[in-house]
């Protein structure tokens, strides 16, 4: 089977990064919510007054926002350093860091004064949160030595209502249950107490609770060691170590070279063009159209409409479709890639230097005035190579890599297209073209993608 005909995966998912950043090898979409049990406590009215709920999806609602609150708590203690002058000013984050302490356990949490809005909480769900906010933060510091960047900040209201809990107590018994109700079903089960003196008037003798969250299932569930529940898409992503979901071919080729590029999203050394799905000419009409009415419909007298909330959606579900067209491209041509090729052997480019705004030019005669930078065409440049989506190929590739047993190397990918396949002479005249490829010393012609792909294959190879 070519690279052009690509297996199909159908539901199969082996390793994937949520928008929380946590990887997850199964997701499934939430079909319904029931509760249970004692009415759960969710706050303090306006007047003041307390409030309960029966209702599955405030009971959902309720634990995406006390995930939030609580993330948000704990992100206002972290340090912020800001050189004012010269000098190293340091603070906490946020303002809240002056009236709640920072939380160490979940009992902590839950019987701090103004924190009664989490009597109801699973203790594996504030566990989950205050491990995952302190995680998250440091992974952010030593991304941000090595990448640059911002230091991570608060969770958004406008942010997708997420939260986090844990599957276990470290015993042998599960707190999180999942069982099978039939070919296409299941269910997720969990509960907790219900405080004594936070249970609503008329159900003091109910002192549990019960959640359950039935989904639509196409494989499986392997043992997991906590779920993630996307209340705004209605997903559960079950945490769990992927496995092998192919039988690895006893007949691979030794290698593969890959050349990645604008024209053609990747070239292979065998002369393989391979192109990643973009928008089809009604899909770029439609979405001009609503960007049109978008920047018609004003905010500045009442805000934003409802009328203007449709139209976003409507473009957001566009932007989502084409996404996703994308990344099920990815998954299964990388997939091809892993299991046809023992050793697969890409550029090692730097993407975030390459999608970079050109320096402005200050006129000498003006100082107050600019030359003509190419910024027009830069960006325009910079907006294909983040559609092709390089990055993400690259690591599908070496994550699955690691699965199937395929080595993956990165070479430099400095000279590669003005280097001969044939007679390894470099020359910058031998690229002719964007396409074409001729070598001065010995006359060898061929694609300029092509060359290219060849000369990385044969970089990895004498490098492995």
């Amino acid at each position: 089977m070519t690279a052009s005909q690509p297996r199909s995966l159908g539901g199969d998912c082996i390793t994937v990064k949520n928008e929380e950043g946590i990887t997850t090898s199964q997701k499934v979409v939430v079909l319904k919510y029931e509760y249970a049990g004692s009415p759960m406590f969710v706050g303090f009215s306006p007047s003041g007054n307390k409030t309960w709920t029966c209702n599955p999806e405030k009971v959902i609602a309720h634990f995406c926002d006390c995930w939030r609150r609580l993330h948000n708590s704990q992100r206002a203690h972290r340090e912020r350093r800001i050189y004012r002058a010269g000098e190293r000013i340091s603070g906490p984050l946020g303002a809240r860091a002056s009236t709640t302490p920072f939380f160490t356990a979940a009992g902590a949490a839950r019987s701090h004064p103004g924190n009664e809005y989490l009597m109801f909480l699973p203790s594996l769900l504030l566990k989950a949160c205050i491990r995952h906010e302190d995680t998250e933060w440091f992974a952010g510091l030593k991304r941000k030595k090595t990448a640059g960047g911002a230091v991570p900040g608060f969770i958004s209201k406008s942010h997708d209502p997420v939260f986090i809990c844990l599957a276990n107590r470290g015993t042998h018994e599960p707190y999180i249950t999942f069982e099978v109700v039939n070919r296409r079903k299941g269910v997720i089960t969990f509960g907790g107490d219900a405080p004594k003196d936070w249970r609503k008037p008329g159900h003091e003798g109910e002192r549990k609770w019960r959640l359950r969250i039935f989904v639509r299932i196409s494989e499986p569930i392997r043992p997991f060691t906590s779920i993630i529940l996307n209340n705004h898409k209605r997903t559960v992503s079950f945490v769990n170590k992927p496995v092998k979901r192919r039988n690895v071919p006893k007949r691979r080729n030794d290698g593969i070279g890959l050349d990645f590029g604008v024209r053609n999203t990747v070239a292979l050394s065998d002369g393989t063009f391979l192109h990643i799905p973009m928008a089809t000419e009604r899909e770029k009409r439609r979405r001009r159209f609503l960007q049109k009415k978008l920047s018609r419909q004003d905010t500045r007298r009442r805000g934003c409409s409802h009328r203007r909330n449709t139209t976003h959606a409507k473009m957001a579900k566009l932007d989502r479709r084409l996404k996703q067209r994308k990344n099920d491209w990815i998954e299964k041509t990388t997939t091809d890639w892993v299991l046809d090729n023992r050793i697969i052997v890409m550029e090692d480019l730097r993407i975030r230097d390459m999608t970079r705004r050109p320096k402005p030019r200050i006129a000498p005669h003006a100082p107050l005035g600019y030359l003509p930078n190419g910024k027009g065409r830069k960006s325009g440049l910079n907006r294909s190579i983040q559609s092709s989506k390089w990055g993400m190929i690259r690591s599908r590739i070496e994550q699955k890599g690691e699965l199937y047993d395929c080595r993956t190397i990165r070479v430099d990918p400095r000279h590669t297209s003005i280097t001969c396949s044939v007679c390894g002479g470099r020359d910058v005249k031998n690229r002719r073209s964007q396409s074409i490829f001729e070598c001065r010393n010995c006359g060898y012609k061929a694609n300029a993608d092509t060359n290219a792909a060849i000369v990385i294959r044969g970089l990895g190879m004498r490098a492995g």
